[in-house]
């Protein structure tokens, strides 16, 4: 299993910056290569499953996510599909804004490594993805304010 990590200040309220990030209507605005919901249940609270598809080097693969845990300051997300693993992020307060760390463990199933070439190259895309997103993430909120 592989572990990304990222994090970043942004210069909003923990309690927004939760809330927008938690908003499954709002993810595929701001991470990179996940494609609207084909389907969801739930809000962004412990129990909401949400099935999209993830873009991994121009191949499209279906993944499940349920939210496992969630309150003020931490949300998980089990990912399950042709990818394996957690989502975890924790939103602190940092100044007058936030602290945001995302973390990703995750692994590569064979139903996404039997379409893709080479999986060294994947898993580098797949890290910057994540910091694209979390940079996503941070200009939306601050625009805000």
């Amino acid at each position: 299993m592989k572990t990304i990590r990222s994090d970043i200040h942004i210069d909003a309220p923990v309690h927004e910056v939760h809330m927008f990030g938690q908003d499954p209507e709002k993810w595929e605005q701001w991470y990179v290569n996940l494609s609207g919901h084909k389907t969801l249940t739930g809000h962004g609270e412990e129990g909401t499953i949400v099935e999209a598809e993830y873009s991994v080097m121009g191949v499209h693969v279906p993944v499940k996510i349920e939210v496992v845990e969630s309150n003020d300051h931490h949300w998980k997300g089990r990912i399950t599909g042709a990818m394996e693993g957690d989502q975890i992020i924790n939103v602190v307060e940092e100044g007058d804004g936030s602290h945001v760390e995302m973390l990703m463990h995750y692994s590569m199933t064979n139903k996404l490594m039997d379409k893709i070439a080479d999986s060294k190259v994947a898993e580098k895309l797949i890290e910057r993805s994540m910091l694209h997103s979390i940079e996503n993430w941070k200009t939306m909120c601050e625009m805000k304010h």
